[in-house]
């Protein structure tokens, strides 16, 4: 007889847990953990541990672990963040941390394939700014055809379909509409979370999000007419310096001087990475685990207490991070004057909050005047064999989105 059977003989009277209390016991164990991972001392007095205990310690691990994957794909981290997590109204201890790693888990475990040269990548998706339109769009395995329907989708109904090749005129281009070379360049990337983290923020290659640098200084006034100026700039591809010739009112910096790639903050560090999540059609399995992880390493981030709703009205679980550029805008009141304005950047990751997968982000860009949203989210992806179809091969066809509230309460102050 095993010593399961025994226990189950000797406790038969005792009650079958709830979910709740189920889901209580794995976050706490996921955040023991994740805790433990992160504690550099704790893994050197492991190094030193007897045989027995180091084995011990290794098996606890390998529990954690597969406990960790069935309690994400079994559904039953279930609590929202600020939700009541069971019978007793206790909150799960969830944090930044442990939300990732089980969304890393989910990434591990992707069924999407690499595609093949003759099968599409389908991405069902919606754009957000006044208002939020639906983008259903097919790209070939091999880059070379780009399938989107010719008019605005009408709900219950197939669409009319468009074929066109696909654009080639920026980076991001080719993030989006490349899917095999892109998933054996993100294939390439290294799978350690620090290295990943530093690869997708040098390599022009990978960095996706292009802000203006703060401006310390009000800017130098435009002269009366325009003039050639030869200047230095950076290719976004290749990362090299080659030569423009520009006409421009406005002093620009001398060509002798090199331009200088714009270091990504730890915020733009995140946006970047989910930009990546959003744009790349398909990415393989262990690296989309490790950008989960790396973005567990940028500072800054917080767990959202209210689960917000995204563009498809799903409550998600939900990380932000917030920050501040400064610049100069003319000022309508002095003539000639310059006034300074704080623009507040704040940037909302989307997670599915049974399974941790990837929905898609949201950014809200406060001026001090009003409130401007974007938000590019995720319905399905799938390798499909045809366009206009979707996983399983059914057709795709038109449907409603509810009312978008992207923009949220007024922000406060700090």
């Amino acid at each position: 007889m095993d010593d399961l059977t025994a226990l189950r003989e000797l406790r038969g009277d005792a009650p079958a847990a709830e979910a709740g209390q189920l889901a209580r016991g794995r976050w706490k164990l996921m955040a023991a953990a994740v805790a433990e991972e992160e504690s550099g001392p704790a893994r050197a007095r492991q190094n030193r541990l007897p045989r027995g205990r180091l084995l011990r310690g290794r098996l606890r691990s390998t529990v954690f672990a597969a406990v960790t994957a069935a309690a994400v794909t079994g559904g039953v981290l279930v609590a929202l963040p600020g939700s009541s997590g069971g019978p007793d109204g206790a909150a799960e201890p969830q944090t930044v941390a442990t939300v990732l790693a089980a969304a890393a888990v989910t990434a591990e475990q992707s069924p999407l394939p690499r595609p093949t040269a003759d099968q599409w990548v389908f991405h069902d998706e919606v754009a957000c700014d006044a208002g939020c339109g639906i983008n259903p769009q097919w790209v070939k395995g091999d880059g070379s055809l780009w399938v989107t329907p010719e008019k605005r989708p009408v709900p219950g109904k197939k669409p009319v379909l468009e074929q066109r090749p696909t654009p080639r005129n920026a980076a991001v281009d080719d993030i989006r509409f490349e899917p095999i070379k892109t998933y054996d360049a993100f294939a390439q990337l290294p799978t350690d979370p620090k290295a990943l983290l530093k690869k997708v923020s040098t390599d022009p290659r990978f960095i996706l999000v292009h802000p203006m640098p703060d401006q310390p200084r009000p800017p130098v006034l435009p002269t009366a007419s325009p003039s050639p100026v030869k200047i230095k700039v950076r290719d976004p591809k290749t990362g090299k310096l080659v030569t423009r010739t520009v006409w421009s009112r406005w002093p620009v910096p001398p060509a002798r001087v090199p331009a200088k790639p714009i270091r990504l903050t730890p915020e733009m560090q995140y946006q970047n990475i989910l930009a990546l999540m959003q744009q790349a059609p398909v990415i393989p399995p262990k690296v989309n685990a490790a950008l989960f992880k790396a973005l567990a390493l940028i500072p800054g981030t917080e767990l959202v207490k209210t689960p917000m709703k995204d563009a498809f009205g799903r409550p998600s679980i939900t990380i932000s991070a917030t920050r501040d550029s400064t610049g100069w805008l003319l000022d309508r009141n002095n003539p000639g004057k310059f006034k300074k304005v704080v623009t507040h950047f704040t940037t909302y990751l989307f997670l599915d909050p049974r399974t941790y997968a990837f929905r898609g982000y949201r950014t809200l860009i406060d001026d001090g005047h009003g409130i401007v949203p974007e938000e590019r989210t995720r319905k399905a992806t799938a390798v499909v064999d045809k366009p206009g179809t979707v996983e399983g091969g059914a057709d795709w066809v038109g449907y409603k989105l509810p009312k978008w509230d992207g923009i949220p309460a007024p922000r406060q102050e700090r």
